[in-house]
């Protein structure tokens, strides 16, 4: 089990995406001032333990993905991003770090919201990994 691995492979797997707009990671320092836009990345574990006979040990979350454009500009960057991300995080789809498997669950996005001069869209990446497997 590796939760480094799962955190590791969503990471990587948003960077491989290359949506095109710098990347805030969790407990890194970024300094928005002066971007237009910019997406955020937090890995939110949640539940371990059985969920069948045969997955044992599984962990599920959340990855969620942020994307931040400045109030008052256009979305089409914003609404671009969204689409890549949603096709890509599919049903099933499988990311993996070391011998690690993350499979995603489901993605959904929220309409956006108005936050502190930016609008936000939120993408929630659902995932389960079997932590027995790992």
């Amino acid at each position: 089990m590796s939760y480094y691995d799962i955190h590791k492979a969503l990471t990587q797997s948003i960077i491989d995406l290359n949506v095109g707009l710098p990347i805030a990671h969790e407990n890194v320092d970024f300094n928005s001032s002066g971007a237009s836009e910019f997406i955020s990345v937090n890995t939110l574990m949640g539940d371990q333990g059985p969920i069948t006979k045969s997955d044992l040990d599984t962990v599920t979350g959340i990855y969620q993905i942020s994307i931040y454009t400045k109030s008052g500009t256009s979305v089409k960057t914003m609404l671009n991003a969204t689409d890549s991300i949603m096709s890509y995080y599919i049903h099933n789809l499988k990311l993996t770090s070391n011998s690690q498997e993350i499979v995603v669950i489901s993605t959904s996005s929220t309409s956006g919201r108005n936050d502190d001069d930016w609008f936000i869209n939120d993408i929630s990446v659902t995932f389960k990994s079997d932590i027995q497997r790992g």
